[in-house]
């Protein structure tokens, strides 16, 4: 008889995390059922079989849209090879970016349902259009109450099933002396996000950001925490060593600077927590900074690939359904940080406006969407361990 399996595959480590709490979703429902793919550290950890390494398809460039290198090409034969010799009953794919578009594809042309899980900031998009998306994909389960554009576009089904960060980023409490932060002075954290090629173009952007800030507002401490595996592991690829300072301070070890920012090892939520505005990365990060009640410039690369730009409004809604009043002008991004940072008022009015959003958010996103795959998608309800109640 043969074996019930799936497929799954990330498009970033933030993504993993999601993959990595679905087939645990689903291995707690359907106990037969068995998965493999491409996983990261998360993923590793959960009830899926790691046949390739996230790390090794995100360091040969396989998302990217340019012409794969020799290794990357041989990368993206084997695992299709693999795919088509274990051909699964599902393929789940948890972002989306050129090489998924190239599974979906695939699983696609050989009858296999494909489910795309969570969400993908517009620019992760690239060349591939609402037709290819259609022609590609089956089932699109969000984890933003609005569809994304390209999404809309492509008249596929959008089933919002929830936000998975909602509830892992509510419990978040500490204080700013045990992680060895200055309490007098406001926090702006800035969080480039966890995929290297991004985090190299947006954190001089954000250099450039934090000095003009602190221009403005002299007493802030500008903190970049390192917490993905990509900082741990390409910090030389992330970060120019010369520009990295380390001072001793007696009786609290070191400080470690960069330019303008604090480098601070871990713990990225219970900084933003701590923190009065952000500078984020389109996705995870600005989400975060949202639920955080934190108001927040998301950053990302403009359609010339030279300058950046500061969240518009456009972006925002497609990404979050949040109108910030924000457009490609620095200056008013500037403005906008330094707004909250000097007038505790309208701090106070933009954490109600962000609190209104985290309200119409609903958690049990991996739990959903496990019951969504075992009752429309394939039929697992039958192979069920046990009665679990459903997620609302």
């Amino acid at each position: 008889m043969k074996r019930h399996t799936y497929f799954i595959s990330s498009r970033s480590s933030s993504t993993d995390v999601l993959a990595a709490q679905l087939a645990l979703s689903v291995k707690e429902r359907f106990s037969k059922i068995s998965g493999f793919g491409v996983a990261g550290t998360a993923l590793k950890q959960g009830p899926v079989e790691p046949t390739f390494d996230l790390e090794q398809v995100i360091s040969l460039g396989l998302h990217d849209t340019k012409a794969y290198s020799k290794e990357a090409s041989q990368l993206a034969e084997e695992i299709l090879e693999c795919a088509k010799e274990r051909l699964p009953e599902l393929a789940i794919l948890v972002g989306y970016f050129q090489f998924q578009h190239k599974l979906a594809q695939f699983f696609r042309s050989e009858g296999v349902p494909v489910v795309l899980y969570g969400s993908t900031p517009s620019q992760a998009w690239g060349t591939i259009g609402s037709e290819d998306l259609a022609a590609s994909v089956d089932h699109i389960l969000g984890t933003t109450p609005k569809a994304p554009k390209i999404i809309a576009d492509s008249k596929l089904p959008y089933n919002y099933m929830g936000t998975p960060q909602k509830g892992r980023v509510g419990r978040v409490s500490v204080s700013p002396a045990t992680i060895g932060i200055d309490a007098s002075k406001p926090i702006v954290i800035a969080m480039p996000g966890s995929n290297l090629q991004q985090a190299q173009k947006l954190l001089p952007f954000m250099e450039q950001l934090g000095e003009r800030l602190l221009e403005r507002v002299p007493n802030i401490q500008l903190i970049v925490p390192l917490t993905a595996f990509l900082y741990h592991k390409a910090q030389a690829k992330l970060f120019d060593p010369k520009k990295i300072k380390v001072t001793k301070i007696e009786g609290q070890g070191n400080s470690t600077s960069y330019g303008c920012f604090t480098l601070l090892d871990g713990m990225s939520l219970e900084v933003l927590s701590l923190s009065t505005v952000a500078m984020t990365g389109m996705g995870s990060t600005s989400l975060e900074s949202a639920l955080c009640k934190v108001p927040f410039v998301a950053c990302a690369e403009a359609k010339n690939g030279k300058l950046f730009e500061s969240m518009a409004n456009e972006m925002a809604e497609q990404e979050l359904g949040l109108e910030l009043g924000l457009n490609d002008d620095i200056d008013k991004a500037v403005d906008y940080l330094a707004s909250f940072l000097q007038n505790s008022e309208l701090l106070q009015k933009q954490s109600e406006v962000l609190e209104d959003f985290s309200d119409s958010l609903k958690s049990g996103a991996s739990e959903s969407s496990a019951e969504y795959i075992g009752e429309h998608v394939v039929r697992w309800n039958q192979l069920r361990r046990s009665r679990i109640p459903r997620s609302v």
